[in-house]
């Protein structure tokens, strides 16, 4: 993008698939070869995020489509194989 002048503006460079914080856990978990047993409690989230926690627990609903509508390819476009080629180096 820094380098092409089609792109301008403001991009959003997140992941051309949204996931759930449970899929990425378990995904993680899996590439990692740990258990994946429970989710952390909201409360203990608030209590160390504060306001920042809604993030987490609500999540955002992001996606890069000025990227992809800018003929951007992702290398990784699926969390599994963006997770295991940083996991299994």
């Amino acid at each position: 993008a820094l380098k092409n002048k089609q792109f301008k503006g403001t991009f959003n460079a997140v992941a051309p698939e949204p996931c759930r914080m449970s899929e990425f856990s378990k995904i993680l978990a899996e590439s990692l070869k740990r258990p994946n047993i429970f989710p952390v409690p909201a409360f203990i989230l608030n209590f160390l995020l504060g306001d920042s926690s809604k993030l987490v627990l609500e999540g955002q609903k992001v996606k890069s489509i000025k990227l992809t509508n800018n003929f951007y390819k992702f290398k990784y476009p699926l969390l599994e194989s963006a997770i295991y080629s940083v996991t299994k180096k």
